[in-house]
């Protein structure tokens, strides 16, 4: 039989026939594709040292002639014969002493070497990178393009149990198939092989605290096991006590970058940005033509001296120095004595910045939604979220480029120059009237909801679809414990906020219910009986809201239908006090008496939850 009888330029991929003879048919199925090992394991895509650093933080890199003893050291490490003991190297220092830019030169240098198994860049707020949901699958990814024979490894590994990558497979199984057992296994048929280095940076910006010490029990035990396996790991990391306890062994090299001497790599920093400055700007090369050299050697040595050997401190300086954005109407000139007079500190600078904006329209919210949400966001996407103009975010952001990384496209999201901002902000005692309180999350939560239930769909630019809303509800709700009278008093102010485009109540009533449906679950906290009785009030003042039953209401109520009441009913009872199911009862009865209002406007509404509220009562 010809299947492709006149055709041209044919290309058939992996074809899987399977021939059944009979008396009168033969039957043939062919599956013309299969899932590359790429897509099976589903890497997170901008997690390596390849990945654009301006659009995934940190942005940080080495410049020529800097760091050089340090990182001469490691590759030195990585290098040297494989020995029990010596698969691990912790580097670890305070904010700003340079340890992203270390662990990029790091992997930059290994891959060219051909040594580098892959690498890891953890960052706070940056959607999978600061969790190991999928850090196991992204190493084996990128072990399996840097080792072509560890390939079929795991994709015999992946074949043999097809739910490996799910959620709820523990991260040392996933460790132990995908990445440490098939580089045992090559290793085991060449056991001259040279090690391979992965480096993972930031690793105290994963929030998944458990898990990280999970990973790290794992490759210690591994190691212990497999003591001359030829791999190895470079983490840089600062020292938090979930990390520090398990790290403080023999088995793993810890070197603390504070203190290397950093003096000489800071003043190459400084002298290479006003080169590199006096390059571009037309205004700094006419200055030196009519006056001569700048900056002058006593305002260089003033500078090094006031940065105090902090590159993130040197870096802030020297973006507020040679900024084209700034709008102050000063000139690098102007701004250099400004700078050395800047009080020291990440505190100080981080206030004082910020504190330029804090004026303008929008500045919390744009703020704290770039704090608190889960993927970087563009301008677009934050202007989108709360109903207001591009150029109203671009207003409040432009005054703060020193320390906010503000893309030039409406594609790239909007980031920190430096973790550490993320830190003082959420810290009240040190941003005062700049901290971003967890009860943001509320607000964001009711933001995106709206974005779902409410607005036309539009692709996001971290290219899902839409951000959820129950993880900032949940968050929301832990960090007030749970507690009845503060979810009134938050739920009563954001009544006064302007929630456009959405009935206030389908959010709430849908939290509630929500809560309740998942609390115990391990997705919220333990949830009061006031959001039972609350839900079903919600719930009407909704439905009456709803005067046109358009689109958005209409899926909103066919989702608390299909998606709420079968799983609540089926799965949930209650002992609830006489008055609060005195108030349950009547809210119930509001509510059905506001959904069977509207049955005359709209017939479709008789397959909504009445039944499904009704047995409450």
């Amino acid at each position: 039989m010809n299947l492709f009888q006149g055709s041209q330029n044919t290309n058939v991929g992996q074809l899987n026939a399977l021939h059944v003879q009979g008396n009168v048919n033969q039957h043939i199925v062919v599956s013309a594709y299969e899932k590359s090992l790429y897509e099976l394991l589903n890497p997170i895509k901008d997690a390596s040292h390849t990945r654009d650093r301006k659009r995934s933080p940190p942005n940080s890199a080495c410049l020529v002639d800097t760091r050089t003893e340090v990182i001469e050291g490691i590759e030195k490490w990585a290098e040297s014969k494989i020995e029990p003991d010596t698969h691990i190297y912790l580097l670890h220092g305070q904010v700003g002493c340079g340890k992203s830019a270390i662990s990029q030169e790091v992997s930059g240098r290994v891959h060219r070497k051909g040594r580098l198994g892959a690498s890891f860049f953890f960052f706070r707020g940056a959607g999978d990178r600061c969790c190991m949901v999928r850090f196991a699958a992204t190493l084996a990814s990128q072990l399996a393009m840097a080792i072509p024979r560890v390939a079929p490894i795991i994709r015999a590994a992946l074949d043999a149990d097809q739910g490996l990558l799910a959620p709820e497979v523990s991260l040392e199984v996933q460790l132990e198939r995908l990445v440490f057992d098939p580089l045992n296994a090559i290793f085991s048929e060449t056991p001259d092989l040279p090690p391979y280095l992965i480096v993972i940076d930031g690793l105290d910006e994963c929030e998944d605290r458990e898990d990280v010490q999970l990973f790290l029990e794992t490759t210690l035990n591994y190691f212990r096991s497999n003591p001359l396996l030829p791999l190895r790991f470079f983490i840089a990391s600062r020292i938090e006590q979930h990390i520090q306890e398990l790290l403080e062994v023999d088995e793993v090299t810890s070197d603390d970058l504070v203190g290397r001497g950093s003096d000489h790599d800071i003043e190459t920093f400084i002298r290479k940005s006003f080169e590199d400055a006096a390059r571009r700007n037309r205004v700094i090369r006419e200055y030196i033509r009519h006056h001569g050299g700048w900056p002058l050697p006593d305002d260089l040595r003033a500078l090094k001296r006031h940065i105090q050997g902090s590159f993130v401190f040197a870096s802030f300086l020297l973006r507020y120095i040679l900024g084209l954005s700034l709008e102050d109407g000063l000139t690098p000139m102007d701004r250099l004595p400004l700078a050395i007079k800047m009080d020291p500190g990440l505190d100080t600078l981080y206030s004082q910045t910020l504190s330029r904006s804090k004026h303008i329209p929008y500045f919390e919210d744009i703020i704290s939604t770039i704090v608190l949400s889960q993927f970087p966001l563009s301008v677009s996407d934050i202007a989108h979220l709360h109903c207001i103009r591009n150029y109203e975010v671009v207003h409040v952001l432009t005054p703060l480029q020193a320390v906010i990384q503000v893309p030039g496209d409406d594609r790239t999201g909007v980031t920190f120059h430096h973790k550490s901002l993320y830190d003082f902000l959420l810290t009240e005692e040190r941003s005062k009237s700049l901290f971003v309180s967890p009860t943001h999350h509320l607000r964001l939560a009711c933001l995106l909801f709206a974005a779902k239930e409410w607005k036309a769909p539009r692709r996001w630019s971290f290219g899902s679809m839409l951000p959820m809303w129950e993880p900032h509800w949940n968050a929301f709700l832990n960090s007030i414990g749970g507690s009845e009278g503060d979810i009134q008093q938050s739920c009563l102010q954001l009544r006064l906020l302007e929630i456009p485009d959405i009935p206030l109540q389908a959010f709430l009533a849908t939290a509630f219910i929500s809560t309740f449906l998942y609390s115990d679950k391990g997705e919220a906290v333990e949830a009061p009986p006031y959001l039972l009785t609350e839900f079903p009030l919600q719930l009407a003042l909704g439905v009456e809201k709803c005067f046109a039953l358009d689109v958005p209401s209409w899926r909103w109520l066919q989702n608390i239908r299909t998606s709420l009441w079968p799983d609540f009913k089926a799965s949930h009872s209650f002992n609830l006090a006489d008055a609060v199911l005195t108030t349950l009862k009547i809210n119930v009865q509001y509510a059905l008496n506001a959904i069977n209002s509207k049955v005359n406007d709209s017939p479709q509404l008789l397959e909504l939850p009445c039944n499904g509220i009704q047995f409450l009562l």
